[in-house]
């Protein structure tokens, strides 16, 4: 039974809640140091059948990355460029050419469209705008298309909460790099010896 009260501001009640649930494990810590008490964490749930159903479609030459993510700045869209432009210097001409970094991701609103075109411009100041390739808004049979040509999941976004990005790349079967942080380290990215399921990293290199 939920009981609403309405209070004046004269006659207030402290207020608390009888359940609370997080979603990750990194979510869990903080509210456990700003409210104690008891937490239960609920992971998100996250369809994967479309997903799976994409596995062994790959075909062809070309190594494509992708990366799944609303175009926002804690997303750190530019790391991935940055890693671009690292991997252009350990490769030779012939297996760089044969790389691209598909950055897939909803737009908002203007400012959202801004940092796209900033991104753009990343490419062109490093040099990589040939292998890097935006697809704004796409539909999700075009998405799929997109996890059934990848390779490699990117991931890059510091302290994520939980990271149903990463959880959906592995279900592609896309060899998955994620930041070492947040919901991807601590509840989604094994790297035990003999149970490794992707990679974690803070660095473009």
């Amino acid at each position: 039974t939920t009981e609403i009260y309405t209070l004046s501001l004269h006659d207030a009640l402290p207020i608390s809640a009888a359940c609370v649930m997080v979603n990750s494990s990194w979510t869990e810590q903080h509210i456990l140091e700003l409210w104690g008490g008891q937490v239960s964490r609920v992971f998100p749930p996250c369809d994967t059948s479309d997903l799976a159903a994409t596995v062994g479609q790959r075909q062809g030459e070309e190594v494509r990355l992708l990366s799944i993510g609303q175009f926002r700045p804690e997303k750190d869209h530019p790391l991935q460029i940055k890693a671009m432009f690292e991997l252009r210097q350990i490769l030779s001409e012939e297996d760089w050419a044969r790389v691209r970094l598909v950055i897939v991701g909803g737009c908002r609103g203007r400012d959202d469209w801004t940092l796209v075109q900033d991104l753009k411009d990343l490419t062109k100041y490093l040099a990589v705008e040939e292998n890097v390739e935006f697809r704004v808004n796409l539909p999700f049979p075009e998405l799929l298309e997109e996890f059934s040509k990848a390779t490699i999941g990117l991931h890059t976004m510091n302290q994520e909460h939980f990271g149903i990005g990463v959880v959906e790349m592995m279900a592609a079967g896309l060899l998955t790099i994620a930041h070492r942080s947040g919901g991807p380290l601590m509840d989604i990215v094994l790297e035990d010896q003999g149970a490794r399921n992707g990679f974690l990293a803070v660095t473009a290199q």
